[in-house]
């Protein structure tokens, strides 16, 4: 998964509430069993982005601060049209 798609993974989980929603509306699934989340989230900051309930997630401070740079580089990558 590249750098960007990574940012919109992270704004759109923040944005519609959980890693399912984001996933569903990037059509990415498990792999090996492991959520795409994780395989492709975690870690890759070199932060927690999200603290995780069975139920909810929410961003954790590092998390908003890279929620809101990530809407700022992809405003500029990818203008809406």
């Amino acid at each position: 998964m590249d750098k960007v798609r990574r940012l919109e993974m992270v704004v759109r989980a923040a944005d519609l509430g959980g890693f399912a929603a984001a996933g569903q509306v990037h059509e990415c699934h498990a792999i090996g069993g492991e959520p795409w989340h994780r395989r492709n989230l975690s870690g890759r900051f070199g932060f927690r982005s999200f603290n995780q309930s069975t139920r909810q997630i929410q961003l954790t401070e590092e998390g908003r601060e890279l929620y809101h740079r990530a809407l700022d580089v992809l405003e500029r990558l990818l203008p809406s049209k």
